[in-house]
């Protein structure tokens, strides 16, 4: 299990090169009064959120982050079916040849999401091809494709930062844009975990110890021994056969294994471009 990570234990602020950051914006939180205290994309949009897949034994949880997202945020803006998005499309081609502090996308051996997704952006003019065009997930390190004359799956313009540690914005643009890539620790407990919500001392939120990426789809409150509870849920990529169906509820609040310390979601064209005519090798 502890191959079955691969975020990169990078600094979010240091780790973009000059060039990524001219696409990175931060979220405004404008605290909404009517947002739900409980939203779970899930069940409030059925069919944006894609199925739970499996990274298998390759660190390449960062490039889920990156993929998942996408999928859901495309669904929900283009109120289309879900088009799913290629991991491997992102493991292959967004190496980042040990630019920034930590040269942190490096295929199977882990990287960071917000850095696939500028990469793309930077170099493919944000275009992501579809899975069916680009191919199946291998779960190692492949060559990059031409993407070229493959179907548009997705275009990106930029990357859009939550704060720090700023729930109410996390909750906010969870709400308001779709699910978020987020980064998390994963302590002994969570290996284990296949139900309820994980409230545990190691969890205490910490970014330095962030090693995992996964995606954050909805939020609420459960009743554990007659007290409300606080928790985020949180789509993993280690199958349906880990957690609850693929699933865990992580406590909201302290100890959340940093959920909201480096949040953030990609900007997505309205409309995908049909031809590529702004790539950049």
């Amino acid at each position: 299990m502890s191959f079955r990570g691969g975020k990169a234990k990078t600094v979010q602020d240091t780790r973009r090169t000059e060039e990524q950051k001219k696409y990175v914006h931060v979220h405004q939180t404008v605290v909404d009064p009517k947002q739900p205290t409980d939203w779970d994309w899930r069940t409030a949009r059925p069919g944006v959120v894609g199925p739970v897949k499996d990274q298998a034994m390759c660190g390449s949880c960062w490039t889920y982050g990156v993929t998942e997202p996408i999928e859901s945020i495309v669904a929900i803006k283009t109120k289309n079916n879900l088009v799913v998005l290629p991991e491997q499309f992102v493991l292959d081609c967004t190496w980042t040849n040990q630019t920034g502090d930590s040269g942190s996308n490096s295929g199977c051996d882990g990287g960071d999401s917000d850095i696939g997704a500028l990469e793309i952006v930077r170099k493919y003019g944000g275009i992501v091809p579809t899975a069916q065009a680009y191919g199946q997930y291998l779960a190692v390190n492949g060559f990059c494709k031409d993407i070229a004359t493959m179907d548009v799956g997705a275009k990106l313009t930029g990357w859009v930062d939550v704060k720090a540690r700023d729930q109410a914005g996390v909750l906010q643009a969870l709400y308001q844009q779709g699910p978020l890539s987020i980064g998390i620790q994963v302590p002994d407990d969570m290996l284990y975990y296949d139900s309820g919500i994980l409230d545990v001392a190691d969890c205490k939120n910490d970014a330095s110890q962030i090693d995992h990426a996964v995606t954050l789809v909805g939020y609420g409150t459960d009743l554990v021994d007659g007290q409300k509870k606080d928790y985020w849920m949180v789509r993993n990529s280690w199958s349906t056969y880990w957690g609850d169906r693929g699933y865990v509820k992580i406590h909201r609040g302290d100890n959340d294994c940093c959920v909201s310390c480096q949040s953030g979601y990609p900007q997505v064209a309205e409309v995908a471009e049909t031809a590529l005519n702004s790539i950049v090798v």
